[in-house]
């Protein structure tokens, strides 16, 4: 019993200072973390979004004219494919000229938005296994060509 004694207090110890390292972290994660609310007036909320904001600047650089019209937007297209076989950019490019459409007035031109969806890499985007097929290996380049479809479907549902 004398012998066993010394390894029940050494567990005792053991399992005390185990169950307080996990006490430690319920406390920490039980602990409320709030948010400081930001107030806004009413110049900052009546601000106009420009559409092209969230855009880089090397993607604004295409569509920084003065004439906007179809024929400058489909230069613009024109101007990001010979850049270079590759189309780096690409999606960003296309999301950047769907929020202008309207400013251009294309909107409702279907030969505008079959030439954004040529802009697409054409052979290197598709699935070789069935693991690819399965989980949208490509789910950017996918959702940019939703996308545009969606919003193909919008404009033209609108406009007739």
């Amino acid at each position: 019993m004398s012998a066993s004694a010394p390894l029940y207090s050494l567990w005792s110890r053991v399992a005390s200072a185990s169950n307080g390292w996990r006490a430690s972290l319920s406390s920490v994660a039980s602990r409320h973390h709030y948010r400081r609310n930001l107030t806004t007036t009413a110049i900052h909320s009546a601000r106009k979004e420009d559409p092209m904001e969230k855009t880089s600047l090397t993607v604004q650089s295409y569509f920084n004219t003065k004439d906007r019209n179809k024929g400058t937007f489909l230069a613009a297209c024109e101007v990001f494919t010979m850049k270079g076989p590759q189309l780096r950019g690409h999606v960003e490019f296309i999301y950047s000229a769907l929020k202008l459409l309207e400013e251009y007035g294309v909107q409702k031109d279907l030969e505008v938005y079959k030439r954004l969806l040529d802009l697409m890499p054409k052979a290197k985007m598709i699935p070789t296994n069935v693991f690819q097929q399965e989980f949208m290996h490509y789910p950017k380049q996918q959702q940019c060509a939703i996308d545009t479809l969606d919003m193909m479907e919008i404009n033209g549902r609108n406009g007739t």
